[in-house]
Formats: structure tokens, C-alpha cells, sequence
């Protein structure tokens, strides 16, 4: 994949917050503030956040999807879980790229993830989940996107050789 951004190999970096829970002030600094650095240290890589996927109260009723789109809500038996404020944090780290990161990608997995509360372990861990699952969704939807920016360029480039 070579993404004619002058590196030989076409770098691409994907990065994700995770669902490790911290003040949304933090959050609104360290969004700014590890993107530029990103961008500072790999000028010429392609940057991919990936946005953090929904947990699911009592997930281990669930033995299929759930076509309804849940807002998240918080754990009561560990609260400090702040599951209910993953999506604030979302939106704080994509109005970050959109609004002043260009060149800079995100894939939003939380809608798809909420959809599938099935697909936890179970046994109390309801963030994580098994494989098959989303997560081989969210790889394939992230080789979309490159194979995507891959045919695009070529497409702008012949464009451009021909012109």
C-alpha cells in the first residue's frame, strides 16, 4: 500500500483511546495533544483512530443481536466504569480529527458494536468480546477503508499522469 505520502512503505497507524475511563477535561486535552504528536513523529504516515466499542449491561441475556440502539448505561456494580461516558469521549476525539486534523482518518465502531451485547464473553465481562464477533468486523471495515485510499490514490495518480 503505498499512500503517496513520500514514505516508502506507506505507513499506517492505527490508534484507539480504549475504555479506560478518564475525566472528559482530560480527555479533551490529551485528544489535541497525542494527535499532534502523532502527527509531528509520523509527518507522513496515515493516522486511523478507531473509536472505543460500547459495553452492555447484563450482557449474558443477550443470545442474539439487538437491533435497537441502546445509549449505554452505566454499571451500577462498578461505577467507576463510567460506561454511559464512552460516547462523550467519541465525539470529543472526532470533532478533534474532523475539525483539525486533516488528513487524519476515524473508523467509528460504536453503533456496530452496540448491536451485538450477544457477543460478549459473558461471565461479567461485558467490554470485551469474542471472536467470531465484531472484532473481525471492525479488521475487515479497517482493510476497507485502506483498500479503498489505495484505489483512490492510484486513481488520482494515473489521473494526474495522463493529464
Amino acid at each position: 500500500l503505498d499512500l503517496d505520502r513520500g514514505s516508502p512503505n506507506g505507513s499506517v497507524v492505527i490508534v484507539n483511546w480504549g475504555a479506560f475511563y478518564k475525566p472528559d477535561e482530560v480527555v479533551a486535552k490529551c485528544a489535541p495533544a497525542n494527535l499532534h504528536w502523532l502527527q509531528e513523529a509520523l509527518p507522513k504516515a496515515l493516522v486511523v483512530f478507531r473509536t472505543s466499542n460500547m459495553a452492555h449491561l447484563n450482557c449474558e441475556r443477550y443470545t442474539e443481536p439487538d437491533n435497537v440502539l441502546r445509549d449505554p448505561a452505566p454499571n451500577p456494580h462498578r461505577p467507576g466504569w463510567n460506561w454511559d461516558k464512552f460516547p462523550l469521549q467519541r465525539t470529543i476525539w472526532i470533532d478533534e480529527i474532523t475539525n483539525h486534523r486533516p488528513g487524519m482518518l476515524y473508523l467509528d465502531i460504536l453503533a456496530l458494536s452496540a448491536k451485538r451485547p450477544d457477543q460478549h464473553p459473558g461471565r461479567g465481562d461485558c467490554l470485551h468480546y469474542c471472536i467470531p464477533g465484531p472484532l473481525e468486523t471492525w479488521v475487515r471495515l479497517t482493510f476497507s477503508i485502506l483498500a479503498y485510499i489505495e484505489d483512490y490514490t492510484r486513481q488520482r495518480l494515473g489521473d494526474h499522469q495522463n493529464s
